[in-house]
């Protein structure tokens, strides 16, 4: 037997897919299990159903360290990556500010440039700058 619509119980995309609820499904642009109508982009981009199994996931970044005083290429290796027309962007989140740079597909994922680092914020030693990665049409 399985509880339908706990999906705020799952708190990673194979979590909530593998439960096997009809109801429940990946919300991608808000990193979160919920229904489909609770998902704020609810186009199938966004919104895993739980059946499909798949989670678009992140599994490599090349380089996997940079200086944030040099604009570099990142290239992300990505499973599971939509076929879409839409434009892709790398977000880059630090100390609560985000920038987005645009992205280009790649034969496994996307490749995108680092932020200017004049448009960074100061980081204080010991902390680190997150990449994350949206697909939308525009910002």
């Amino acid at each position: 037997m399985v509880k339908v619509q706990e999906c705020h119980m799952f708190k990673t995309c194979m979590d909530c897919l593998g439960a096997n609820d009809p109801n429940c499904g990946w919300c991608s642009s808000e990193n979160k299990c919920s229904l489909r109508g609770a998902c704020a982009e609810a186009a199938l981009l966004y919104w895993l159903p739980y059946k499909s199994g798949l989670c678009t996931t992140i599994t490599k970044v090349d380089p996997p360290q940079i200086q944030s005083t040099t604009v570099r290429i990142l290239n992300l290796v990505i499973d599971n990556l939509p076929r879409v027309e839409e434009q892709f962007f790398c977000a880059f989140s630090a100390l609560g500010k985000v920038l987005f740079t645009k992205a280009r597909r790649s034969a496994n994922g996307v490749t995108c440039a680092t932020p200017e680092s004049d448009s960074l914020p100061t980081i204080p030693p010991g902390e680190g700058e997150f990449v994350s990665f949206s697909a939308t049409q525009e910002l």
